[in-house]
């Protein structure tokens, strides 16, 4: 039962991803949403514009895992924060993914 809790409590991806939006200022936000359609990633093109326009920032990480799948969307954020020099966010948010993903799950990212 325990286990079963501590598992419900643990945010997943797109938790972490959508928090990472919603900690973003206003502009911030609609730089990212810029940067995100001219961003093609792992040969997958750029989400178009016209989707992204008028989203908002569940909108945004909905779009996100869509193209690119949870753990994807999350690194392609982090590459945009860092890009904008929003550098606490990306730190936050990477420290926010390594905590979701689990120790058993990034034995080769502890090793860089």
């Amino acid at each position: 039962i325990v286990l079963n809790i501590l598992m419900m409590s643990r945010k997943t991806l797109t938790d972490v991803l959508l928090q990472g939006l919603e900690d973003l200022e206003e502009q911030d936000f609609k730089k990212c949403i810029h940067k995100l359609s001219e961003f093609a990633f792992d040969d997958k093109p750029s989400i178009p514009w016209s989707k992204l326009e008028k989203a908002d920032r569940i909108d945004a990480a909905r779009l996100l895992k869509e193209r690119y799948g949870p753990e994807s969307a999350v690194d392609i954020a982090i590459k945009i924060f860092s890009s904008l020099n929003l550098n606490n966010s990306a730190v936050k948010l990477n420290q926010e993914k390594e905590t979701a993903l689990g120790p058993q799950q990034t034995p080769e990212r502890s090793a860089n």
